[in-house]
């Protein structure tokens, strides 16, 4: 659709107010690491679970997948991130070979971190102005769930991919 299809110099602004009031498909579509093409960036966990490494060696995946109702969709990610690189894992996204908005060349999928604090550590050891010393962070290599968006919060959703019905190929 000429409204909603973006160019490779399309910024989201530009195209979200036409793609907030399309369909939205109760429909999801998933697509599993194991149905991955590239072969060379699948990997399997200690417990079994097949998964991507996408890490600064630039490993891709690109999968192959059927729309059955035009629309717009929001992508969703099931990641674990590794603790061996301190940024967050910051990626482009292609829709059938092309990007689909210009933020879509550096979406991020963030690092999860715990705090350091044990119980007790109360009162906080201070600096010598007397100010609260922060506690240590600990990347945490969990498995989270997290949609692709905006880093800053520009939008209320999620970003908002439209897809026609068809045959489509998406690639990390």
């Amino acid at each position: 659709n000429e409204n909603v299809s973006a160019s490779a110099q399309s910024a989201y602004f530009a195209i979200y107010n036409n793609l907030k009031d399309y369909e939205r498909p109760l429909a999801s579509i998933e697509m599993k690491a194991s149905d991955c093409i590239d072969a060379s960036a699948l990997k399997t966990d200690e417990s079994g679970i097949t998964y991507i490494l996408l890490d600064q060696s630039n490993n891709v995946c690109e999968w192959t997948f059927e729309v059955e109702e035009s629309g717009v969709y929001n992508i969703e990610n099931f990641y674990r991130p590794t603790a061996d690189y301190e940024r967050d894992i910051t990626l482009s996204v292609t829709v059938d070979g092309k990007l689909p908005f210009d933020e879509a060349a550096q979406l991020t999928l963030p690092r999860i971190y715990k705090c350091d604090y044990q119980a007790g550590d109360y009162p906080f050891a201070k600096n010598k102005l007397g100010d609260d010393i922060r506690p240590d962070q600990t990347q945490v290599p969990e498995w989270t769930s997290v949609y692709f968006e905006n880093p800053v919060g520009l939008y209320d959703e999620p970003y908002l991919f439209y897809l026609e019905a068809g045959s489509h190929t998406i690639r990390y």
